[in-house]
């Protein structure tokens, strides 16, 4: 299930927020005329592609796309998670978001000037996100709602500037990043949690809650998700789908299907058709 919003903030403004239950139709390439598009993702993981670079975001990820830069999810489907984002319409000259000129310009010129299109965001970054949907969707003519919506707005964009142009200390967890590498290594193998949870000297809802904050999603669907993407290979090698299932240790060829549905929006068949 999706749903996807969005929301007019002012005439060179608009605010985009979707949630995906599962995973959605892969994004088309396309561009922003005389346009900055700036992603945040709350949840989950997601790839773009800008040209011959792959971006994998996951939650707490900030990305950006420049004026006219083409962009999409690369044939990926659109995962499942929640992401938001701001198109910006950029003036050739003059204010910009009704601030003054010499803010303007800098403003501007920080967004076009970013190092990279994907970096992480910091502690404040998905709080402050929620607060300018919060305040986008209150519909009013109060001079003060409005105030607030702007001074939320700008909050962002600070928050993404200061996140581009200082490097962020990732909190990287040895014990989960083990357990990762063991999955992607072993993709056929069988796995429970609580044993997971036991080799990383974690309880069971410790271990889902760091591993989470690591990578973005559960253990369990990083799990499916890995032995999903060991799946498309060996379709490619015209094996039988009940042999794959089981050597992947799902529990039937129908459980296969919808798993690999689940994560790519085709049945196992559809894409063998499709890489032939």
């Amino acid at each position: 299930m999706r749903k996807s919003y969005t929301l007019p903030i002012s005439e060179e403004c608009f605010l985009g927020r979707y949630t995906n239950t599962e995973a959605n139709m892969p994004l088309d390439e396309h561009i922003h005329e005389g346009s900055v598009e700036i992603c945040f993702l709350l949840s989950g993981t997601q790839t773009y592609r800008i040209g011959d670079d792959i971006y994998i975001l996951k939650s707490g990820d900030y990305f950006i796309t420049l004026p006219n830069q083409f962009h999409g999810t690369n044939g990926t489907p659109q995962e499942r998670g929640e992401l938001m984002w701001l198109i910006l319409k950029l003036p050739k000259e003059g204010r910009f978001l009704e601030l003054l000129k010499t803010e303007s310009k800098q403003i501007i010129s920080q967004l076009l000037s970013t190092k990279t299109p994907h970096f992480k965001g910091d502690h404040d970054s998905k709080k402050l996100w929620k607060e300018l949907w919060k305040n986008t969707v209150i519909e009013s003519d109060n001079v003060l709602i409005k105030m607030q919506l702007r001074l939320r707005l700008i909050e962002c964009l600070m928050n993404f500037i200061e996140c581009s142009t200082r490097k962020i200390i990732e909190s990287s967890d040895v014990l989960i990043g083990r357990c990762c590498e063991l999955i992607e290594k072993n993709p056929c193998a069988v796995y429970r949690l609580d044993e997971l949870a036991d080799n990383s000297h974690l309880s069971l809802s410790r271990f889902k809650t760091r591993f989470k904050q690591n990578t973005g999603i559960p253990p369990r669907e990083f799990i499916n998700r890995t032995k999903v993407e060991y799946a498309k290979k060996r379709i490619k090698e015209n094996i039988s789908f009940t042999e794959i299932s089981m050597s992947l240790g799902f529990s039937s060829s129908q459980y296969f299907s919808i798993m690999f549905k689940k994560f790519t929006r085709m049945t196992p068949g559809e894409w063998r058709g499709l890489k032939k």
